[in-house]
Parts: structure tokens; C-alpha cells; sequence
């Protein structure tokens, strides 16, 4: 099967957190995740994201829920990314799963 997606996706298990959030990663891009979550998240809501790696590092992501399963599964777009933290993302969680 050929994937037709824009951007390659990463398979990443990382924790994640924000306010009464938790849940972790199933995979990441450069432009969004795809994450399990303990609550029922709104489509089309902005929601920060605090995402765990290398044990107690975290990065503050801004998302956008694009798309649910209707369960726990959501799809979100990273919105507002600075230039740093988009280096962060690469340097920390993407480029380490290049390898």
C-alpha cells in the first residue's frame, strides 16, 4: 500500500500532557501527531500540548483537533510553531526515529 500522505510520519511513543489531558503519541510529522487521549476532544478546538522526551524534557506545542475516531483516537495539526520549536521537534523526536 503506498502512502499518499504529505509529510512521512514517525512512529513515536511519547507521553503528553496538558491540563486535565494525558494520553501519548501514536505518531508524529513535522506538521501534526496522532495521539490516544483520556478525554473526549472538541474538532476544530486549539489545545497546548506539553510533549515528554528523553525521559523529562518537554516541548509546548500548540494544536488544532482535525479529526477523531469518535474513541480516544485524535488527529492534530501543530498551529504557531516558532522557528525553535519546530527545530526542537526535529532535532529531539523526528530525527532520532531517522536513524
Amino acid at each position: 500500500m503506498v502512502d499518499k500522505r504529505r509529510y512521512k510520519r514517525f512512529m513515536v511513543l511519547s507521553k503528553i500532557e496538558c491540563y486535565r489531558i494525558t494520553g501519548e503519541t501514536i505518531n508524529i510529522s513535522r506538521k501534526g501527531m496522532q495521539i490516544n487521549a483520556n478525554i473526549l476532544l472538541p474538532i476544530n478546538t486549539d489545545i497546548p500540548f506539553y510533549i515528554f522526551y528523553k525521559g523529562n524534557k518537554m516541548l509546548k506545542i500548540s494544536g488544532h483537533v482535525i479529526w477523531t475516531d469518535n474513541g480516544n483516537k485524535y488527529g492534530i495539526r501543530f498551529v504557531n510553531m516558532s522557528f525553535i520549536t519546530k527545530l526542537k521537534l526535529y532535532f529531539n523526536v523526528l530525527h532520532r526515529k531517522e536513524r
